[in-house]
């Protein structure tokens, strides 16, 4: 749950982006996140699909 409301947190930011300041702003911060560990691999976003949605990962 905390995942999907922080997407949709995400989501609602990115639509209210307006110019390349706040773009590269943007990238900046994730960039950021990749050097800090704080993503996740294409594994481990797998399983969680896996976990939530077992009917779509067959």
């Amino acid at each position: 749950m905390e995942l999907d409301a922080r997407r949709m947190e995400i989501s609602r930011e990115i639509m209210q982006i307006n110019d390349i300041e706040e773009i590269n702003a943007r990238i900046d911060e994730a960039e950021a996140d990749i050097d800090a560990g704080r993503v996740y691999s294409s594994e481990q976003v797998h399983k969680m699909m896996e976990a939530k949605y077992p009917w779509l990962c067959k």
